[in-house]
Parts: C-alpha cells; structure tokens; sequence
C-alpha cells in the first residue's frame, strides 16, 4: 500500500489535496459561518425588542400594526392600535409576537447632530421600516384583500373577526370592529378570508353594446344603405331620366 501512495503523481495528489479542502470547507466551514451569522441575527434582534419604548411602532406576527402604549416588563407590552374616533383599543402582548419595529437595537450609535446624515444612513440600514407584512411581500394572501371596503367582514391570520370601518392605502392596513367597540389595526397581508369581491372589468360589448354597434363600420355601411334605399338615390334617378328624355329630343331634331 505505501509503495501505491507513494506512486501517486503531483497531479492526483493536488486534485485529491483540492478534494479534502472542499470537503473541509462544506462539512466544518460553511456551518460555523451560517451559525455565527445566524447568532449575530438573533443578537440583534434581541437588542431591538428589548430596546422597545413607548411610542415606538410595532408589526406582529399576526399582522397587528400599531403603537406601544407601555412597555409592562420584560416580556411584554401593551399595544394601542385601530385608533377611531379620537381613542384606540389596548392590547397586552408578549415581546415574541413582534415581526417588525422601528426601535432601534440599544447602543446603537446615535451621533452629536454634527453629521445626522451620515447617522441616519447608519440607522436605517439596521432597522429598516417594513414595507408590508411578510406575507403580503411574497404575494400570499387572498387578491380580495386588496379590494376591501368599509362594512366588509374580514377574519386574519392570527384568528381576529371583524367589520372594516376604514381602509389605510398608503399603510397597505385595515382598520376592523371587533368585540363590540374594540377597533384593531391590521396588515391587508394578515387577511386569511373576507367577504369582499375582486370587481369584474366589463368588456366593450357588455358594457354599451348599443354605442359599440353605433360605432361599428358594417352599422355604418348598413345604415348607409338603407337611407339610399329610402330615398337619397331617388334625386340621381330622376335627373338620369330627364337626360335621357334630352338625348331622345336631339335625335329626333337630328
């Protein structure tokens, strides 16, 4: 066997070195990198949900949007969301519920004022404000959200049933009624069914078929020729016979 190994040429031994490396790289390598980047991650999200104040704004993973009202411990909040009629209703959750928030993660540098651009560029690069709720980023959610009105009924994804009272488009969000006076605030994302109807586009024919057939050539030429039948020909007619009767007169005087 050694006198095998030992007759292996440079070029097996470098294509087999190469092999060990890539196998070194997937199996022991490519682990630690994905844990290390999956710990950093969590790290910092884990500094942003503790860094959580009043007043910060909050998406959870239910497609709850709203404001922190009061931050109760450590591992929970109040949120105060579907703000009608000058008040909103309250909601304790747990901190794990939340999916999104503009806190920003505790130490974060936050700069003297001296160079804000710079620091705001910092920031938002960190915690960038969510669009839309995940679900309604990947286009999973039923089309008829987007068509939503007040009155319509509306059941979520985290269980809630209730009345739109308003319709947010430029938050992408729906204000319902649940729970007698209770209003909440959620993602169009968060909707799992609603009763509301994705509108028909009427076609030309269906929607005037009396103008598309005024505005129709053949109607046209069918018109066209039905007013020479009733008459407008008539007039050609009669001068062709008086030329004719002038064409006799001059023979005869020829």
């Amino acid at each position: 066997m050694l006198s095998n190994l030992l007759a292996i040429t440079w070029k097996e031994g470098l294509i087999l070195g190469l092999f060990l490396v890539v196998c070194v790289l997937v199996l022991v390598v490519m682990p630690m990198l994905r844990n290390r980047k999956e710990k950093k991650r969590l790290d910092e999200y884990n500094r942003t949900i503790a860094a959580i104040q009043p007043g910060n704004k909050v998406i959870t993973v239910g497609g709850i949007c709203g404001e922190v009202a009061e931050t109760a411990d450590e591992k929970t909040f109040v949120l105060k969301t579907g703000a009608q009629d000058g008040r909103a209703s309250l909601i304790t959750l747990q901190r794990e519920a939340i999916w999104w928030t503009d806190a920003k993660p505790a130490g974060e540098p936050q700069g003297d004022g001296s160079d804000t651009a710079g620091t705001d560029e910092v920031t938002e690069s960190k915690v960038e404000p969510a669009p839309a709720y995940s679900a309604r980023e990947r286009g999973e959610y039923p089309k008829e959200a987007d068509h939503i009105q007040p009155g319509n009924k509306v059941v979520t994804v985290g269980g809630i049933e209730g009345e739109a009272v308003e319709v947010k488009e430029e938050n992408g969000t729906i204000v319902l009624k649940t729970g007698g006076d209770s209003y909440v605030e959620v993602d169009k994302g968060a909707v799992r069914w609603t009763d509301a109807a994705i509108p028909e586009t009427p076609t030309p024919e269906a929607a005037d078929p009396d103008t598309a057939e005024a505005a129709s050539p053949d109607a046209d030429a069918s018109e066209g020729s039905d007013a020479a039948e009733n008459g407008e020909e008539k007039p050609a007619e009669e001068t062709e016979q008086k030329a004719d009767g002038r064409d006799e007169k001059e023979n005869k005087t020829e």
